[in-house]
């Protein structure tokens, strides 16, 4: 047992405030550092396949993105079955991408303590390697805790995003401050999230994590009210016969498609030709 009044001979602090999640009515929610290196929380999870097999995925854990997400190479590993949809997808600067499809996902941790399943979209490449490149850490608390990612500072592609609808149900109430530094361990169904600064790194490039899916029929209506033209109907007397013969001669197959027959004027000519 040890003596509360020595110090600890691991460097990280156990007396951190309680995690309290905080609402935001903007729902936007950027990661980005230019000074200091932000390390984004990675987990992995279990991901059941159609065969009900459970197999290893790397996760990103992103409140910033209203849904969640899966990449198409993973879902084909998966042999998930994919429903077409048709949803857009908007981020930043009013970038936005066509999604055509959804599959349900069935996810776990590694002890199957926590199981869910989820919609998600998918879509061809989510983000870059997390973390760009390897990051040298400075602390001892691998061997003190159960990480949700083992190799959080090593670069990794990621098949999956866990977005807001699910983020704050993964996490626990506990947190460590690594004693000397900005990083920060909180605790999750998946093991402890590695998050917070690292210091002297500077990065060209960063990661903003906004996604929001949209219904693309109604963006489209939307885009055609703004652009509607009204124009007066002048309904002579040749448009009312087209009118009443529509609505006397058309109906609908078992496909779904409409059929009326050829309108003609009445009494039309008729011209034969005559062999010689």
């Amino acid at each position: 047992m040890t003596d509360v009044n020595q110090e600890p001979r691991f460097a990280f602090s156990v007396n951190a405030e309680s995690f309290v999640p905080k609402e935001d009515e903007t729902q936007i929610v950027a990661t980005a550092c230019f000074k200091n290196k932000c390390l984004l929380s990675t987990a992995l999870i279990l991901v059941k396949d159609k065969y009900s097999e459970w197999q290893t995925f790397r996760a990103l854990l992103d409140s910033g993105s209203e849904t969640c997400l899966i990449s198409n190479e993973c879902a084909n590993k998966l042999r998930l079955k994919t429903e077409r949809i048709n949803t857009l997808i908007s981020c930043l600067n009013d970038a936005s991408m066509v999604v055509n499809g959804c599959v349900k996902v069935a996810i776990s941790n590694q002890n199957k303590s926590f199981e869910r399943e989820l919609d998600m979209l998918v879509v061809k490449k989510i983000t870059d390697f997390i973390p760009q490149k390897a990051l040298e850490i400075n602390s001892d608390f691998y061997n003190f805790v159960e990480l949700a990612d083992s190799k959080f500072n090593v670069p990794g592609k990621i098949d999956l995003l866990l977005g807001a609808n699910i983020f704050y149900e993964l996490l626990k109430p506990e947190r460590i401050k690594i004693k000397d530094s900005q990083l920060l361990l909180v605790n999750s169904v998946f093991g402890y999230i590695v998050t917070g600064n690292l210091d002297s790194i500077n990065e060209t490039k960063v990661h903003c994590g906004l996604i929001r899916d949209e219904d693309l029929n109604k963006n489209l209506e939307k885009f055609w009210k703004l652009e509607e033209i009204e124009e007066p109907i002048v309904k002579n007397k040749e448009r009312l016969i087209c009118e009443e013969h529509y609505a006397n001669t058309h109906f609908r197959t078992k496909e779904g498609k409409y059929v009326v027959s050829m309108p003609l004027k009445r009494n039309p000519r008729v011209w034969v030709i005559r062999k010689t």
